[in-house]
């Protein structure tokens, strides 16, 4: 692995594993590869924020949902839990320290609408939520990351909005309406 990753990037290492974890004939050699990476990185003492920089994650704007590594990088993030269980690793943490919240909102929205990123979008948001609430973050703010505005009532964003609209008026009653 040290060898193949002085000629390819992490990046480009993530893709050929995932592409070649597709094809019947070279699986067993993805899988072989995929956890030589992955201890790699973690022999490197690379964090699953750093790992999301060497996948380029964080130059994919409001696509990093839609990227090929970022199964890979949320493998890593599995893994390093798994290595490191005093340590406190929160997706929603590590995205916030790469996109505002307007970017993610959409990104996040987006993802549940796709049945591979769905699961991992809904707990995202709903570590957010939490944030947010804990934070104070008004309602309307949360309106306007979640781009609520024009949209169906049947949206994700506005579902989302109205619930924690809710929660928020619920826990601070004497907010501002």
């Amino acid at each position: 692995m040290t060898t193949l990753l002085k000629y390819y990037t992490g990046e480009s290492m993530a893709k050929m594993v995932l592409e070649a974890e597709k094809a019947p004939g070279s699986a067993n050699v993805a899988k072989q590869l995929q956890s030589e990476l992955l201890e790699n990185w973690l022999r490197s003492k690379k964090t699953p924020s750093s790992v999301f920089r060497v996948l380029k994650l964080n130059k994919a704007g409001d696509k990093a949902f839609e990227s090929p590594v970022l199964a890979m990088w949320l493998k890593y993030v599995a893994f390093f839990k798994d290595a490191n269980p005093l340590v406190r690793v929160n997706v929603a943490e590590v995205l916030k320290r790469y996109y505002a919240n307007e970017v993610l909102g959409k990104m996040l929205i987006e993802a549940l609408k796709v049945p591979s990123t769905k699961k991992i979008a809904k707990s995202t948001l709903d570590a957010l939520t939490i944030g947010w609430m804990y934070q104070k973050v008004e309602p309307q703010k949360v309106y306007k990351w979640l781009l609520v505005d024009g949209t169906a009532a049947d949206d994700a964003g506005r579902k989302l909005y109205k619930s924690y609209n809710t929660l928020y008026h619920d826990k601070y009653p004497n907010a501002f309406r």
